[in-house]
C-alpha cells in the first residue's frame, strides 16, 4: 500500500529522555560521572536545562541499561564498578557469545562478511584519531553483526546488556590514552582473524578468538580497577 505523503515518520526522532540518558551515559563511560556518585534530579535538571521529570525518566532509563541503581531512602547513583562486577559479566560472555559465535559462523553469508571488513575500516580510523569512545561503539557493532547471524533476538539482547555493562569499565579504562591504544589495536587485530575463521568456516576457531577477548577485557578491567585502589590509598 502507499504512503500518504501527509503522514510524517517520527519514529528517528528521540525524546528528550532518550537524549539526556545517553549524554548521562557517554558521561559515566567518560568518567564525568563516576562510580558511586549521586544522581541527584535538580542538579542535573539545572545542568541540562530541562524538566525533573525528563530527569526522572532519564535515570530509569540508565537503571534498564544497568548503569544506575536505586539507593537506600531514594534516589540513584552511578553503578559502582568492582572485581565482582567485572568476572560476573565475563562470566556471562563466555556462556553466551561462543554458542552465538558458532552459530553465526554457520549462517554468515558474503554480505556480512564485507559489513564487518567496512566496520574494521572504520575502527582503524577511529584508532588513528585516538577517539577511543567512539571506538568502543563500533567495537560493539562489529560483535553485533557478528551475532545477529545466530538468528536469536532473545539471546543477542542479553548479550547487548552485558556489553552495556561492561562498556562503563572500559570507557573508564580508555581514559588512559596507553590503555586505549593498546585495546584498539587489540580489538582490530582479533576481528581479522574472526573473519579469517568464518571465511574458512572455522567454528572452533572463531570461538576460541571470542574467548580470548573477553579474557583480555576482564583483565584489562580489572588491572584498572587493582590501579585506581592502588592510587586512592
Amino acid at each position: 500500500m502507499a504512503k500518504n505523503k501527509d503522514v510524517i515518520d517520527l519514529s528517528g526522532i528521540k525524546s528528550i529522555r532518550q537524549l539526556v540518558a545517553e549524554r548521562l551515559q557517554v558521561m559515566i563511560y567518560t568518567g564525568d560521572l563516576i562510580p558511586g556518585q549521586r544522581l541527584v534530579q535538580t542538579e542535573l535538571s539545572e545542568r541540562f536545562g530541562v524538566s525533573r521529570v525528563a530527569i526522572r525518566d532519564a535515570l530509569q532509563e540508565l537503571r534498564n541499561r544497568g548503569l544506575a541503581v536505586d539507593v537506600p531512602l531514594g534516589g540513584m547513583i552511578v553503578r559502582p564498578v568492582d572485581d565482582k562486577d567485572i568476572r560476573n559479566i565475563a562470566a556471562m560472555r563466555r556462556l553466551l557469545e561462543p554458542y552465538a559465535a558458532v552459530e553465526a559462523c554457520r549462517n554468515m553469508d558474503d554480505e556480512g562478511i564485507q559489513i564487518l571488513r567496512s566496520i574494521i575500516a572504520e575502527q582503524e580510523t577511529l584508532k588513528d584519531r585516538g577517539d577511543y569512545l567512539d571506538f568502543i561503539r563500533i567495537d560493539w557493532e562489529f560483535h553485533k553483526n557478528l551475532f545477529t547471524y545466530a538468528d536469536n533476538e532473545i539471546m543477542l539482547e542479553f548479550i547487548e546488556s552485558l556489553w552495556l555493562r561492561s562498556r562503563q569499565a572500559r570507557g573508564l579504562v580508555l581514559i588512559d590514552h596507553y590503555w586505549g591504544d593498546v585495546w584498539s589495536h587489540n580489538s582490530i587485530e582479533g576481528h581479522v582473524k574472526m573473519i579469517r575463521f568464518i571465511e574458512n568456516r572455522d567454528a572452533e576457531g572463531l570461538k576460541d578468538i571470542i574467548l580470548t577477548l573477553v579474557d583480555n577485557s576482564e583483565k584489562e578491567q580489572l588491572d584498572w580497577v587493582q590501579n585506581l585502589k592502588k592510587k586512592e590509598l
